[in-house]
C-alpha cells in the first residue's frame, strides 16, 4: 500500500510487496499508503497487549506448544519513510489506534494491481530499521473520491485527526511531496475532489499473538 503512510503512510505508508502466501494471491511490489478508525485492533483472546516488551515475553512462553506463523514469504508494510514519521506511525498500529490506511487508486494503476486483491492478505510491518514488528491482515477495502473520505476514516488513521479536511490537508501534502513522488516514480500524480482514493483498515497481531493456530515470532531475526 502506498499512503503517505504505507509507503500503506507518512504520515503515510508504503507497502514494497515481496512474496504472498502460498495461497495463489500474486506476488509483486506496490506502493505506499495511509490507513484510518474503526475497531481498536485486538489481538487473540487470552493474550496480553501491553508494551511490546511485554508481548515479547508472551511470545517465548506461547511458541513453546504453537507452530510459528510463516511470515518470511509476506510482502512488507513500510508505514511513511525511515525516522520520527515512521516511528511514530509503527508505534500507532502496535497500540491499536492505527487500524486503516490509504493511498491514490493510481499507485495500483502504475503496478497493474487490483485494490481488491488486498482483502484478506497479510503483511509484516517493519521498524525505522527494517525488522519485523507485527503482523497486519487487511479487513476492509474501498475506493471513494478524495471529496468523499470521511470523518470516521480519518479518525482510523491514528494520528489525531478529528476531521477529514484535516486528515485530507495532510495526505494531500505527503502525496504532492518530492520526496513521495520520487520514491513512487509518481511524479504527475493530480490530486482533486475526483482522485479515487484506496482505503484499507486492518487488524494488527503483535509478538505473541496467534493467527490460525500459528503464533507470531520474530525472535530469530537478527537484531530482534
Amino acid at each position: 500500500m502506498t499512503d503517505f503512510t504505507r509507503l500503506r503512510d507518512p504520515l503515510w505508508r508504503r507497502v514494497v510487496r515481496a512474496s504472498l502466501p502460498a495461497d495463489g494471491r500474486r506476488k509483486g511490489t506496490r506502493p505506499a499508503h495511509d490507513h484510518g478508525p474503526g475497531d481498536r485492533a485486538h489481538g487473540a483472546p487470552g493474550h496480553d497487549h501491553g508494551p511490546a516488551t511485554d508481548g515479547m515475553r508472551v511470545m517465548s512462553h506461547v511458541a513453546t506448544d504453537k507452530p510459528r506463523f510463516e511470515w518470511r514469504t509476506l510482502r512488507t508494510a513500510e508505514f511513511g519513510f525511515p525516522g520520527d514519521q515512521r516511528d511514530a506511525l509503527v508505534a500507532a498500529v502496535l497500540d491499536g489506534t492505527k487500524t486503516a490506511t490509504s493511498e491514490p487508486l493510481d499507485g495500483y494503476r502504475r503496478h497493474d494491481l487490483d485494490p481488491g486483491d488486498e482483502l484478506g492478505n497479510y503483511e509484516v510491518v517493519v521498524d525505522s530499521l527494517n525488522q519485523p514488528v507485527a503482523l497486519i491482515r487487511i479487513n476492509s477495502v474501498a475506493t471513494v473520491p478524495l471529496a468523499d473520505v470521511d470523518q470516521a476514516h480519518a479518525a482510523r488513521d491514528g494520528r489525531g485527526f478529528t476531521t477529514a479536511a484535516q486528515w485530507r490537508t495532510a495526505h494531500e501534502e505527503f502525496w504532492n511531496s518530492d520526496d513521495f513522488r520520487a520514491k513512487l516514480g509518481e511524479p504527475t500524480l493530480e490530486l482533486g475532489d475526483d482522485t479515487p482514493i484506496v482505503l484499507l483498515g486492518f487488524r494488527t497481531y503483535r509478538p505473541g499473538d496467534v493467527v490460525a493456530g500459528h503464533v507470531v515470532d520474530f525472535s530469530d531475526v537478527p537484531g530482534a
